[in-house]
Formats: C-alpha cells, structure tokens, sequence
C-alpha cells in the first residue's frame, strides 16, 4: 500500500504522483504496480474494496490532476 501522510511537520506533500513516483525510484516499483498499490491496494486495506480503488461502473472515484 502506498499512502501520503500529508502531515506539514513531516511530509509536506500530498501528491500521490510523487509518492508513486518515489515507490519506482527507491522501491524498485514499476508504474503499474505503484499505480495499484496506490489504488486497488489502499482500497483492499480499508475494506472499500468494493465501493473504491479502481475505475469501474458502480464504483465511487475522485481523480484530480494537478
């Protein structure tokens, strides 16, 4: 699972871009599985899997492009 803490002390940044970004870098991630870490992953976590955490009619989505 990857998440942003978004704490201004600690981790400034909430832009999951970067975090996914960092995941491939230092984490030996590829995109697709940064992607479904941050998503699919998260999602199955909380236990919204089937509310949330992929782009499927019936599903709730928020995407925000910065």
């Amino acid at each position: 699972m990857l998440a942003s803490d978004f704490n201004p002390g600690s981790s400034p940044s909430g832009k999951m871009s970067f975090v996914c970004t960092l995941a491939c870098l230092y984490l030996g991630m590829s995109p697709e599985e940064a992607i479904n870490a941050a998503t699919l992953n998260s999602a199955y976590a909380m236990g919204v899997m089937d509310q949330a955490g992929s782009f499927v009619k019936g599903k709730q989505s928020q995407l925000i492009y910065h």
